[in-house]
């Protein structure tokens, strides 16, 4: 499968597995699944499958089970895992020698053991003939390693992850400012959000820009920043990734030059009081809960799910309170951007051994390819529906087919029992992708912010120069980071001087951020071969 330029390209630390997989509505699929009873032989194909779980559907009785063996001439063995222990057992597995034929993981660094081991199949060769797994590039991107796809990525909306900028509208017409277009703007913005009383109480208990803690932990999506400000790295030319391609080389954002002046803008920020005095305390839920909930900050970059919290409570105590989405502000030298998702929440892997047999890799991605497809789905009013199996189940087992060609689920129970977003893993994704995260969102108001909040992300999304790159550095020690991390919040508290901080930079260099850097750069010369 050809890659695109890993300048277009996006790595991200995924969680494992939650529930059944679950996009109502949704689907961008181009047609019907590949035919699973074509040239099958007479003999079902035996397939051992294991899979992490928040709740373990019935494996013994399973109708969906049976029904998708019958369709496809398979023998599906499923053995679901809590994720309460799944690595755990899944390591024991597979150091018994009983890997299973498929199995679904994060594409981590257990992963990356795998495939250096030779245990995972590469499946380049394999994914064109099966055009609903035909995701984007940057989906294969995240799930590749050294040039090659190792994985079908259980897809996700590359809108599922990106902070979308969104700020007070009523504080901006009470204090009659324009929605900032610029770093500048934005700052100018903070301060009168800050100092001007936006919610007219007389009283000085507002600030302009919400964040949140930064941890330290590699892998977290706040590990090497503070919560909130991701995305304004773009504006300083810098990466929401962590790390900038600049003349074919990998680059720490903390080695750029331009990283320091981002860190001198935020510790002229704090010293003003112009974000949130405790934000260096604030759990990232404690973060999103200070501003969509209680409604005393004025900016901040969350996701596009967090907007019905927001317009579900602050106006109530707060009449005529209203959020706007803004374009990223855009930075001295023109730049702007906003980190793009990472387009799965699991991989699903093929074994070594499984891939020496021909027709059982067959089946398997004629079985993982009728997920997405339009066969497995309906139409409502002229619209059509994916993930039929995955969110319903089966008609007249757990749903029923209403005249109108709507679906509604008639026993909850079984339905659960059944797991469909187990037993059919793959996805189809929200089409038009606008639409992702609006479910639920039947306020005809905050639909329109959610969807005018998605098409801006979509204009700005960036992707990381590290798509399936990986370090053995950085991911086997995880707090690597820890003493730079304190030492960056001292430095925006100005109780760091300038040389401190600096001395602190060089210090992390030379002990793990020259090595690291070397490993994702080697990581990067190999991934072009």
């Amino acid at each position: 499968m050809k890659m695109l330029s890993r300048k277009n390209a996006y790595t991200c630390f995924t969680a494992l597995i939650g529930g059944t997989l679950i996009l109502s509505g949704c689907g961008n699929s181009k047609g019907g699944s590949s035919e699973g009873t074509a040239n099958a032989p007479s003999k079902p194909v035996p397939i051992e499958f294991s899979m992490n779980v928040n709740t373990v559907p019935d494996v013994n009785n399973n109708e969906g089970i049976k029904w998708l063996n019958e369709k496809f001439n398979m023998d599906l063995k499923f053995t679901p895992i809590p994720n309460s222990n799944f690595k755990e057992k899944f390591n024991a597995m597979v150091a018994s020698g009983s890997m299973p034929d498929v199995f679904t993981f994060n594409f981590d660094a257990t992963a990356i053991k795998l495939i250096k081991q030779g245990a995972v199949a590469p499946l380049d060769e394999y994914i064109s003939e099966y055009p609903n797994l035909k995701y984007t590039q940057l989906h294969y991107d995240n799930v590749s390693y050294d040039g090659k796809v190792y994985g079908i990525p259980i897809a996700r909306s590359l809108l599922a992850a990106p902070n979308a900028p969104l700020i007070r509208q009523d504080w901006l017409d009470k204090l009659n400012l324009p929605v900032p277009k610029t770093l500048d703007e934005l700052y100018a913005t903070m301060q009168a959000m800050t100092n001007n009383d936006p919610d007219g109480n007389g009283k000085k208990d507002t600030y302009g820009l919400q964040l949140g803690e930064i941890t330290g932990r590699a892998g977290d999506f706040n590990g090497r920043e503070f919560w909130g400000t991701g995305d304004l790295l773009y504006s300083f030319g810098l990466d929401g990734s962590g790390w900038v391609l600049k003349d074919g080389q990998l680059v720490m954002n903390e080695a750029m030059p331009e990283y320091k002046v981002y860190l001198d803008w935020l510790k002229k920020a704090v010293s003003e009081g112009l974000v949130d005095p405790d934000f260096v305390l604030n759990q990232a839920n404690e973060a999103q809960d200070k501003f969509f909930k209680n409604g005393k900050g004025g900016i901040a970059f969350d996701f596009v799910s967090m907007i019905r919290n927001f317009t579900s409570t602050v106006p109530v105590t707060t009449p005529g309170a209203k959020l706007t989405a803004f374009e990223p502000p855009v930075g001295p030298n023109g730049e702007s951007g906003v980190v793009s998702g990472p387009g799965n929440v699991g991989v699903i892997f093929i074994s070594a051994e499984a891939a020496k047999d021909k027709n059982k890799v067959k089946t398997i991605l004629q079985w993982l390819d009728y997920g997405p497809s339009m066969e497995n789905g309906y139409v409502v009013d002229g619209v059509q529906k994916y993930n039929k199996l995955q969110n319903y189940g089966l008609d007249g087992v757990t749903f029923k087919t209403n005249s109108d060609g709507s679906v509604e689920v008639t026993d909850k129970d079984k339905l659960k029992k059944l797991g469909g977003g187990y037993i059919l893993p793959t996805q189809a994704l929200p089409n038009p992708e606008n639409t992702n995260y609006t479910k639920d969102s039947d306020d005809p108001e905050t639909l329109a912010l959610e969807i005018a909040a998605n098409d801006i992300l979509l204009k700005h999304l960036k992707v990381s120069p590290i798509a399936g790159l990986h370090s053995p550095t950085e991911q086997n020690t995880p707090d690597m980071y820890m003493d730079l991390v304190k030492a960056k919040v001292k430095y925006v508290m100005s109780q760091l001087s300038s040389e401190e901080w600096d001395n602190a930079l060089k210090s992390f260099m030379d002990k793990d951020g020259t090595k690291v850097t070397q490993e994702f750069n080697e990581a990067l010369k190999n991934a072009k071969k």
